[in-house]
C-alpha cells in the first residue's frame, strides 16, 4: 500500500485540534488527481500509525469526511473514497452512483450494506441522500443533489404516492434510474420489487391449509401498487379455494387512524380467526387486542424482512419473508447496466418471497 500520510501533515503546535487536522489531510487527498478511488484507505489503527495520533481522533476525522460522504464504509472490506469528491477526476461521476432513501438503519442497515458491497464490486461508490419519507420537497431536494453529483440513482419513492411527476422527469431526461421496492404501475422505468402478490396468495393458501377460513388482511398504503398487489393475491388464493373474499376483512390503515380504536372495532366486528399483516410489529397488538374480545385463539400472517428477528415460524405464525438484500444488489446491478446501456429497454425484476411456516399443533 502506499504511503499516503505521515505525521508531517499535522502542526502540532498549532490551535486546530488534531482530528480537523487529519479530516483536512484526508480530504485534500481525496480531492487531488492522486486519489485512486477503487484503492481501501488504511485502517484505523494505520491511520493512527501514520498521522502519530491515537485512533479516536481519527474516528472523529472519519466521521466528518463520512457525513460529507467523501469516505464511504463497506461491510468486511473497509473503507473507500466516495469518487463523486473528486473534482479533477472527469470520470468521477461515472463511478459515484446514489441511492435515494428514506432511512439509514433500522430493518434497512443489511441491505444499504449489500448494495454498497455490490456497488463496489461494480468498480462504483454509493452515496446515500436521506430524505423525510412524507415530504415530497425533501424528496426533491435529495433526488436534486443526487442527479447533479451522481451518475444514476436508485429511489426509493415517498409513501404518500405523490412523487410520479418527479419519477416521470426523470425517465424524460432519460436519466438511470432504478425504483425500489414502492413503484407505479403505469411508469415504463426500471423497477426492482418484492412479488407481494405472490407472498399475499402464498401467506393466505398457508392459512387456508391450517383450516382458516375467515381470514384478514391488514395494509397499509393503499394507493401504492405494493398493497393493491397483495390484496390481488389474497383475492386470488380464496378464488383457488374457491371462496369468497369477503371485502369487510379487508383493513387498511391510515394516518388519520386511531390505530389501536380501529384495529379494536374491525376485529370485534368481523372476528376472524386467521389475520395477515405487514410486518411482526403489528403482532403483539393484535394478540392483546384478540385477547381483550375474548377471541379464538388466532393463526397469523406476517410480511417480514430478511435479516430481521421473526417469530416464524411458529405454531400459530406463517412468514412470508422479503429477501431485502437478494432485492438491493440486484437494484444496483441493473443501474449499472442502465449507465452501461443508455439505450437498452426499462426492466422488472419483480423476487419472490419466501414463505416459512410450520405444521400447526393439534
Amino acid at each position: 500500500m502506499r504511503k499516503l500520510f505521515s505525521e508531517k501533515m499535522l502542526d502540532r503546535a498549532g490551535e486546530r485540534p488534531l482530528y480537523l487536522q487529519v479530516y483536512e489531510a484526508i480530504r485534500k487527498f481525496a480531492m487531488s488527481s492522486r486519489a485512486d478511488k477503487t484503492e481501501l484507505l488504511p485502517t484505523t489503527a494505520e491511520l493512527a500509525a501514520a498521522f502519530g495520533v491515537g485512533e479516536n481522533t481519527i474516528r472523529a476525522a472519519m466521521r466528518l469526511l463520512a457525513d460529507e460522504q467523501i469516505v464511504c464504509r463497506i461491510k468486511h472490506r473497509g473503507t473507500v473514497l466516495t469518487a463523486r469528491q473528486n473534482p479533477a477526476d472527469p470520470q468521477a461521476n461515472s463511478r459515484s452512483l446514489a441511492l435515494v432513501f428514506p432511512t439509514r438503519g433500522g430493518i434497512w442497515k443489511e441491505t444499504i450494506e449489500a448494495m454498497q458491497d455490490e456497488a463496489v464490486r461494480n468498480g462504483c461508490s454509493l452515496d446515500l441522500y436521506l430524505y423525510d419519507w412524507r415530504n415530497l420537497n425533501d424528496e426533491q431536494r435529495a433526488v436534486a443533489r443526487a442527479v447533479r453529483h451522481c451518475a444514476g440513482l436508485v429511489l426509493y419513492p415517498n409513501s404518500i404516492g405523490n412523487d410520479d411527476p418527479l419519477i416521470r422527469e426523470l425517465e424524460n431526461r432519460k436519466y438511470p434510474l432504478v425504483l425500489f421496492c414502492l413503484f407505479f404501475e403505469k411508469i415504463n422505468c426500471n423497477i426492482v420489487a418484492n412479488n407481494n402478490f405472490q407472498g399475499a396468495k402464498d401467506l393466505t393458501e398457508a392459512l387456508f391449509a391450517r383450516n382458516c377460513r375467515k381470514i384478514a388482511l391488514i395494509g397499509e398504503y393503499g394507493h401504492l401498487q405494493t398493497m393493491r398487489s397483495r390484496i390481488e393475491g389474497y383475492r386470488k388464493a380464496h378464488e383457488e379455494f374457491s371462496l369468497e373474499a369477503d371485502p369487510r376483512l379487508l383493513f387498511l390503515r391510515t394516518d388519520s387512524m386511531s390505530f389501536s380504536d380501529e384495529l379494536t372495532r374491525f376485529l370485534s366486528e368481523t372476528r376472524p380467526d386467521a389475520v395477515i399483516c405487514p410486518n411482526p410489529a403489528f403482532l403483539p397488538g393484535l394478540r392483546s387486542v384478540a385477547a381483550k374480545l375474548h377471541l379464538a385463539p388466532l393463526q397469523y400472517g406476517l410480511f417480514h424482512f430478511s435479516g430481521v428477528i421473526s417469530p416464524a415460524p411458529a405454531d400459530d405464525v406463517a412468514s412470508a419473508v422479503i429477501q431485502t438484500e437478494e432485492l438491493g444488489r440486484a437494484a444496483i446491478e441493473l443501474l449499472c447496466h442502465q449507465i452501461r446501456n443508455r439505450s437498452s429497454a426499462r426492466r422488472k425484476i419483480i423476487l419472490n418471497m419466501k414463505i416459512e411456516t410450520s405444521e400447526k399443533k393439534e
